[in-house]
């Protein structure tokens, strides 16, 4: 049975190898529904997918920097 932490290491790789511009671009939509808070599952789902991409727009910034 995958412990929590090899669930989220699971779930970073497939986010990597998604395509970044088509993530960005999801990002005013999970802002939007983020910023009109309501008590549901998936106000609370919206907080963690905005704050997902943006780590990894973060990530992203970090590498180019590094360079």
């Amino acid at each position: 049975m995958p412990t929590l932490e090899d669930t989220l290491k699971s779930l970073a790789r497939r986010i990597l190898a998604m395509d970044e511009d088509e993530l960005v671009r999801l990002i005013p939509k999970y802002r939007k529904r983020m910023d009109n808070f309501t008590p549901t599952q998936e106000w609370e789902e919206s907080v963690i997918i905005y704050l997902i991409i943006n780590g990894y727009r973060v990530k992203s910034a970090q590498f180019v920097e590094e360079r």
